[in-house]
């Protein structure tokens, strides 16, 4: 039986669009004006990291990838240390989040489902974000009581690596076939081939190209636990 229900944060509890547009794309500009690229490659960057006109692109490196991630690509035409970059982009996303909860939105469904399955099995968020963005990010969206644990890029290394998953294992003495992990990008199905089952979350139909590794996909919250009862009966 499924023990443990791990869950990726933005895209798939938090609306990414409201919470990420805005700080990705004043630290895109910010860390472009230290560069030397003319108009047109600084457009040609900014695509490539996922930003179009003043929206991220789901499923690109700044909707899925960690900022160490994000920091790797920005090395390549910045000259500054890894680490500043990583610290610009961290400060710049939690600043923004402190001071705009308002646009810290929970999925439609999830509150819901959260609160049907709290009781049933462990809960845990592992993303791509570092801990301090994703802790501040649920508490804003006050569905923090809901995890007994999080786990960020900056503690246990980027996705799809699974040292997280392998914490949790550790720490609730379950196994990794005992977890199922949702998410919503390439990047979380990959990872949640270390859990018994990856669940995409595609709430849009042209999101559900991004999840062909997908065990299941859903479109909404709600049918989560029908979800989870298919898995628990095959076992």
């Amino acid at each position: 039986m499924i023990k443990a229900i791990i869950l990726d944060k933005d895209g798939t509890l938090i609306e990414l669009g409201k919470t990420w547009d805005q700080p990705s794309v004043d630290v895109t500009n910010l860390l472009l004006d230290k560069t030397d690229l003319n108009d047109e490659d600084k457009e040609a960057f900014r695509k490539h990291m996922g930003v179009e006109g003043d929206t991220v692109v789901a499923n690109s490196i700044y909707a899925a990838g960690s900022i160490i991630d994000q920091a790797r690509e920005f090395s390549k035409i910045l000259d500054m240390p890894l680490s500043k970059i990583e610290e610009i982009l961290e400060d710049t996303y939690l600043n923004y989040v402190k001071g705009h909860g308002e646009h810290v939105l929970v999925m439609d469904g999830a509150m819901n489902a959260l609160e049907a399955l709290k009781d049933d099995y462990i809960l845990a968020v592992v993303t791509n974000d570092n801990r301090r963005i994703a802790e501040e990010t649920l508490k804003l969206a006050n569905i923090d009581q809901y995890f007994e644990f999080v786990g960020g890029a900056d503690d246990f290394g980027p996705k799809p690596n699974p040292n997280a998953l392998h914490e949790i294992a550790r720490r609730y003495n379950i196994r990794l076939d005992e977890m199922i992990y949702v998410g919503d990008s390439t990047v979380d199905m990959e990872y949640g081939k270390h859990t018994h089952a990856s669940i995409g979350l595609a709430t849009e139909e042209s999101h559900r190209e991004h999840l062909k590794e997908a065990d299941y996909i859903i479109s909404h919250f709600d049918e989560l636990l029908d979800t989870l009862d298919i898995i628990n009966a095959a076992q």
